[in-house]
């Protein structure tokens, strides 16, 4: 398994090295692993932590931007909470780890608070209450933003809605 592992990484650092050399400005790293419906502490802090660091490591002063996004429910967030990353996002209002569990574990800039399905389904009030509520809950440092991929179909309405709410333009 390591020998794969490693091999994945190499051309991860490889591929990412490119794209930098390229003009890519920075680097998003998500992982679908660190999680407990998918590995146990132990495999993850085994098969997922070095591999994630080495290719974390390879990039800064290469990389303007570095973002970690986490996908998935019951998140490892106290183990990836400390990587060398600029920026982590993740869903905050589905994975189990709240904005204000995020800000605990971690004093960096936080991107999250918009869930998909409120983007996709919900009215502008709710985008905007929403927003209002994870700019509360972070406390200092957050990037209003989406959770993962914006859904084709969401409103543009919607994303109009968050764009207010980041800016402090709140609908009364």
């Amino acid at each position: 398994m390591h020998s794969g592992l490693r091999i994945v990484r190499d051309l991860t650092i490889d591929y990412a090295a490119a794209c930098l050399e390229a003009g890519a400005s920075g680097f998003f790293f998500a992982t679908w692993l660190a999680n407990t419906d998918l590995l146990t502490r132990a495999e993850y802090q085994e098969f997922g932590v070095p591999y994630d660091l080495d290719v974390l490591t390879a990039l800064p002063g290469r990389s303007r931007i570095m973002m970690l996004h986490l996908c998935r429910a019951n998140l490892l967030f106290d183990l990836v909470a400390g990587y060398p990353v600029d920026v982590i996002n993740w869903a905050a209002s589905t994975s189990g780890t709240s904005l204000t569990d995020a800000r605990r574990l971690t004093n960096k800039p936080l991107a999250a608070g918009l869930a998909l399905e409120t983007l996709l389904r919900g009215t502008e009030e709710d985008v905007q209450r929403e927003a209002r509520q994870a700019i509360v809950a972070a406390g200092r440092g957050l990037i209003l933003a989406p959770e993962c991929v914006i859904k084709g179909p969401s409103p543009d309405a919607n994303l109009a809605a968050a764009r207010r709410a980041a800016e402090g333009t709140w609908v009364t």
